[in-house]
């Protein structure tokens, strides 16, 4: 891997739309620095040449003094989709092996760059084939991780559901009390957007209402609902609880509100919680170091985590607790003591994420501070090791473009306590109804093997000003009387 701090990596192909999907590959080698397409070979830096004679496709990546080539050859039977698929998958490959030639360096998830790598091995397993196979021998996945996502599936094979008529809730809140460091969540402070609580407030409890009358029209039923944000718990609770209240008659397994912040919550806001319902929640400290906690703009104290994580203890909620791994000048020994604290409060999940630079967070722009020398990845494994000899599994994974050592984010559960509703959207095995400004629904059609998404306006001005036409579309995508799906 390089730093390319300051400099342009050009790259050329001769097939357009694969561009952004070769540039993914790259960033996994080369971190800093930015990227342009060219459209002259002459002037690349990594070039890649596709060509097909009949069934046979080749490629050919360049780059430096290095050249890697691959080909293969079209099944008898293959649709444009499928086509479209392989060809894809092996420009990636190319560049991927042409650039590990280069540098001599093995990613932990091979040539993956997609975000959901335990989705890709369960639908290589429902097809017949032997997914550690496919994912060693095809995308150069490492032993450690193959093991990784098939824990994850054993875990998750009792709780996986398909049924057209199921399907999830999920309610966006975009205000914080502080914005951290690192969210490129849309949103901000409350205190600075004050003039918006209301209208959201007001345009929301709307769009649920009709949601709920989509579900009630179509026969539907819902499995779980989940409000995120943001932090839900930011809302003054009178608010929050009028949005809670309308799901007091709706029959659910799981009842999730992240009240990730513990300087929103009160033990009043427990006791509304409680009055409606509600069975998990989020208390997320990200990590319990004081000093970091104060660089990233958390405005709380590592003590208001603990009196929060004990008030919730005496309700019945189940709880999880997010840190994340790589945060600006945290060491390792930080994180493992982070790790050892949490194995001693014994939440019933365990959220690991690890730090992904994106554009839009004040921390993008301090990128110097973030690890890529190993060490978040011995973050990662200490906590995997420490979790699991106290009987936390592994149960949900995602992964996301530039990671601090290219690994992924990990949710640990007690036997039997996952979030299903984490499965459900990180796996897209149910289909989700989601309300709030910048929430996405997602149609999931079975027989056809695909899905329908249907995306809310961004900024909140839009969002509510536009919301009879949001809810319309809605309406049609989950429109299970018609005969057109």
């Amino acid at each position: 891997m390089i730093d390319a701090s300051g400099r342009v990596t050009k790259l050329f192909t001769n097939v357009n739309n694969l561009s952004s999907e070769l540039i993914d590959v790259a960033k996994l080698f080369i971190r800093e620095g930015t990227f342009e397409f060219c459209d002259d070979v002459s002037d690349a830096d990594i070039c890649h040449i596709f060509n097909q004679e009949n069934d046979v496709i080749k490629n050919v990546c360049t780059f430096c003094d290095v050249e890697y080539v691959n080909s293969f050859t079209l099944p008898s039977e293959c649709d444009g989709i499928e086509k479209k698929r392989l060809i894809k998958r092996y420009a990636k490959l190319c560049v991927y092996f042409c650039l590990v030639k280069k540098f001599n360096f093995h990613m932990p998830w091979g040539a993956l760059t997609g975000i959901r790598p335990t989705k890709l091995a369960w639908e290589l397993t429902k097809q017949g084939e032997d997914f550690k196979k496919v994912f060693k021998n095809t995308f150069d996945v490492s032993d450690k991780k193959i093991a990784l996502a098939e824990s994850i599936l054993t875990v998750q094979k009792d709780f996986r559901t398909y049924a057209d008529d199921l399907v999830d809730i999920y309610v966006g809140i975009p205000f914080c009390a502080s914005r951290c460091s690192y969210c490129s969540f849309t949103g901000g402070e409350i205190t600075k957007m004050q003039k918006y609580v209301v209208p959201y407030y007001e345009t929301l409890r709307k769009e649920i209402t009709e949601t709920l009358n989509i579900v009630r029209d179509n026969g539907l039923t819902v499995k779980n609902v989940y409000f995120g944000g943001g932090t839900p718990t930011a809302l003054p609770l009178e608010y929050l609880e009028g949005l809670i209240e309308l799901f007091d008659n709706v029959s659910k397994r799981e009842f999730t509100i992240e009240a990730g912040r513990p300087d929103t919550i009160s033990a009043e806001t427990f006791k509304v919680f409680d009055a409606h319902g509600v069975n998990r929640i989020s208390i997320n400290p990200q990590t319990f170091s004081q000093r970091i906690l104060d660089l990233v703009g958390r405005k709380h104290s590592a003590q208001d985590i603990f009196d929060t994580y004990y008030l919730a203890r005496k309700h019945s909620f189940v709880i999880n607790m997010d840190f994340i791994a790589g945060l600006p000048t945290q060491t390792v020994e930080e994180f493992k003591q982070d790790i050892d604290t949490v194995c001693g409060l014994k939440p019933d999940n365990v959220t690991v994420h690890t730090l992904a630079l994106k554009k839009g967070t004040a921390i993008k722009e301090q990128a110097n501070q973030v690890a890529y020398d190993g060490s978040v990845s011995d973050m990662v494994d200490y906590a995997y090791s420490t979790l699991s000899e106290i009987d936390y599994q592994p149960y949900y994974m995602y992964r996301q473009k530039y990671m601090a050592d290219n690994v992924e984010n990990i949710g640990y559960c007690q036997p039997c306590k996952p979030s299903l509703y984490n499965i459900d959207i990180m796996e897209e095995t149910t289909s989700i109804l989601a309300c709030g400004s910048n929430s996405i629904s997602k149609r999931i059609f079975y027989d056809e093997n695909r899905i329908e998404r249907l995306a809310a306006q961004k900024d909140l001005p839009t969002y509510i000003g536009g919301i009879d036409e949001t809810i319309e579309k809605k309406k049609k995508l989950f429109d299970f009387t018609s005969t057109k799906k």
